[in-house]
């Protein structure tokens, strides 16, 4: 088994991941583009290896190999757990020996050899088979690299961790939803009743509301809604 040491090629640049980070900020958490972000590269001790599963049935007078499946996986060398989300993202990205400048290390808390031992027993209790069916191949430390994007969100400083072999946003639910404004809610509405079906879902959902709330039972309430209604039909009008 070879222990030397390489990183998975870094196929996702700076700017790149600049990008990446602003694009979800702004579609997926409602924020408004950052004006300063600050990338670095951080790498991340892995173990990554090849495993191959097998199953015995006996027959009369022998055992034979039933089914056989054949994967690759990595172990996370600071918690000692497998991460199969950044198996399925690496399994054909490519390894190198070039690592960035300037870049920062995680700690890694575990050798190659305590890393032979539990690859085995970690990657049979994710497949919930025995040791004695599962073959180790190609076991080598390996670093993943990871930018870290600092932006600022109306104060507070938030890192997006992007993986710098796929662009994918590592850390998503650490990243906090802007609430919208009112007159960005009203501006929405408004537009969406362009459409006839809009109409139908929010006619029915406000019916829903008023019933609940015995509102329908006011006059000046009533009497808001009408004006509301033919404001809407004003401004929608061509």
């Amino acid at each position: 088994m070879n222990s030397g040491k390489s990183t998975f090629a870094l196929s996702v640049k700076e700017e790149n991941a600049k990008k990446l980070v602003a694009e979800f900020l702004t579609r997926e958490r409602n924020w408004p583009e950052p004006k300063k972000v600050v990338p670095k590269i951080f790498y991340y001790p892995y173990f990554s290896f090849y495993y191959d599963f097998f199953t015995e049935h006996k027959t009369d007078s022998e055992k034979k190999i039933g089914k056989t499946k054949r994967g690759k996986l990595v172990l996370n060398a600071t918690t000692g757990e497998i991460n199969r989300e950044a198996s399925k993202h690496i399994e054909n990205q490519e390894i190198t020996g070039e690592f960035e400048k300037n870049s920062e290390f995680q700690p890694i808390h575990m050798t190659f050899e305590e890393a032979e031992k539990i690859v085995p027993i970690k990657t049979a209790e994710l497949l919930e088979t025995h040791t004695e069916n599962l073959i180790i191949t190609q076991l080598k430390e390996v670093w993943l690299p990871v930018w870290h994007v600092a932006a600022n969100l109306e104060g507070t400083e938030y890192t997006v961790k992007v993986s710098a072999t796929t662009g994918i946003i590592l850390n998503p639910n650490d990243l906090p939803e802007r609430k919208k404004g009112v007159g960005e809610l009203a501006e929405e509405t408004i537009y969406e009743l362009r459409s006839p079906s809009a109409w139908a879902k929010y006619s029915v959902g406000t019916g829903k509301t008023i019933a609940k709330s015995r509102l329908w039972k006011n006059k000046w309430f009533l009497i808001a809604i009408l004006i509301a209604i033919i404001i809407a039909i004003v401004v929608l009008l061509p």
